[in-house]
């Protein structure tokens, strides 16, 4: 996608994330976090809690085949291209504790334990007033899209379940439907935005698929 086409996806996507947040901020975030907290099944939350770190697993994966691309197959450019995922999930991370700190949003917990609910910009980061994005959406998200990315064939599995991992965590108590969808959307376009200046600064290709081809060792380590 060229800078044109993501400025276009971005603009759409900002929109939809202040038009469509605020609403589920007042519609169906609570309910939605009720009905988590009372009429979930035990079952259902086991499954989920069981899912919630996945993408903690999935990054620990590709450092471990970027280390591998490094020290076994002295193959630089698949190095860099393995490690696009966790690093963009720690973009992701970044900016996004950076909204933490601007929303001030109160978790579901807040609203249970304390009654309170809604924002307080600006406030003194606290771990019960960080709601809003989601950090794991984000996460999760930011890793799908560079996996996207390198396996374009299966982008749409991987969007997908981005999407229901970051679900999980208004099943889990942890999140409103908001935070997870303001966290799906800044996960998605910092990745994209990344890898778009990565492949400017001739850090990536700006077509970083990964082929068969790239998995074979090299006698030294070649940039291809």
């Amino acid at each position: 996608m060229n800078s044109a086409g993501l400025k276009r996806v971005s603009i759409a996507l900002g929109l939809l994330a202040a038009i469509a947040c605020p609403i589920m901020v007042h519609t169906i975030d609570l309910p939605a976090a009720i009905y988590a907290r009372n009429d979930l099944p035990k079952s259902v939350l086991q499954v989920a809690r069981l899912a919630d770190n996945v993408d903690d697993y999935i990054t620990i994966t590709f450092v471990a085949l970027a280390l591998f691309a490094w020290f076994k197959l002295r193959n630089k450019a698949l190095f860099r291209t393995l490690l696009l995922p966790p690093v963009s999930s720690l973009v992701a991370g970044t900016l996004n504790n950076m909204l933490k700190i601007l929303f001030g949003r109160w978790r579901p917990k807040g609203y249970f334990n304390l009654h309170e609910y809604g924002f307080e910009f600006l406030a003194p980061f606290k771990a019960i007033q960080n709601s809003f994005p989601s950090g794991h959406s984000s996460s999760i998200m930011a890793i799908m899209t560079a996996m996207a990315l390198l396996f374009p064939r299966w982008r749409i599995p991987f969007l997908a379940f981005a999407c229901g991992m970051g679900s999980i965590r208004v099943v889990v108590g942890a999140h409103y439907p908001a935070d997870v969808v303001g966290g799906l959307i800044l996960g998605y376009l910092s990745t994209r935005w990344f890898h778009y200046l990565l492949a400017r600064k001739n850090v990536l290709d700006a077509d970083p698929r990964i082929t068969l081809e790239d998995w074979r060792p090299r006698s030294s380590f070649t940039q291809k």
